[in-house]
């Protein structure tokens, strides 16, 4: 099973803003679920998200910094 990973922890893994992450889970690109309150992105799904180029191109500049 894949771990779970908080928005920051995300964030800082994509070397982006925790408010970039949010907008991206809002936007429907990356992909997420709630626990409780709690936003949580597993780990294999973010890295498939990454490597398939991180969602749209005006997204994809914002997270890989293109």
């Amino acid at each position: 099973m894949s771990k779970s990973l908080a928005i920051k922890a995300t964030a800082e893994r994509l070397n982006v803003s925790p408010g970039t992450v949010r907008r991206l889970i809002k936007a429907g690109s990356m992909p997420s679920f709630r626990v409780g309150h709690q936003i949580r992105i597993l780990e294999d799904r973010l890295q498939e998200w990454a490597d398939r180029g991180g969602g749209t191109t005006a997204e994809k500049g914002k997270v890989d910094g293109a």
